[in-house]
């Protein structure tokens, strides 16, 4: 009967040593050619890892520092702020201060001019009181009579008029 010639126990020790001669060369074709290669890949990766970490916890280290710094800058913008606000607030009282007293100053520098004035216009008043009288009492004179008034009895009948109101 006839089998199948692997499955045959006369060729077993042939295929038992092609087995260890191929998995000898396989063996050492690994060790000596593709582990070195992947070795070699792993250690530079392992490199390129250690360097992208060691990158990565300096970049940390200085956005903790910016951090700091901002904070620091913030403080002493806001410290500053509030300096120039006090002081600007400050430095307003103050010109409001000399601006209200500057306008009461003028108020009562241009109220005493205005009280001289009217006290002038009065004098005029007084002073040509006479004059518009008699001028008016002339008009309606003629107008009423057609007449033209003597002036110089109409002045002396005004003065009559002053002397007893005085009294």
């Amino acid at each position: 009967m006839m089998t199948m010639p692997q499955l045959d126990v006369a060729f077993f020790p042939s295929q038992i040593l092609w087995l260890v001669i191929t998995f000898a060369a396989l063996y050492w074709y690994v060790k000596h050619h593709i582990l070195p290669k992947i070795d070699d890949i792993v250690l530079r990766r392992a490199g390129v890892m250690n360097s992208n970490v060691s990158g990565a916890e300096q970049l940390q280290m200085r956005i903790q520092s910016l951090q700091k710094q901002c904070a620091e800058e913030a403080l002493y913008t806001q410290t500053q702020i509030e300096e120039v606000h006090h002081s600007m607030m400050k430095d307003f009282g103050e010109h409001k201060q000399r601006c209200l007293a500057e306008i009461e100053s003028n108020f009562h520098a241009r109220q005493n001019v205005q009280l001289s004035d009217i006290a002038k216009a009065q004098k005029n008043v007084d002073k040509d009181m006479p004059d518009a009288v008699i001028g008016c009492a002339s008009t309606v004179i003629t107008k009423v009579t057609g007449a033209v008034p003597n002036i110089d009895a109409l002045r002396a009948c005004y003065n009559g008029l002053e002397v007893r109101s005085d009294r």
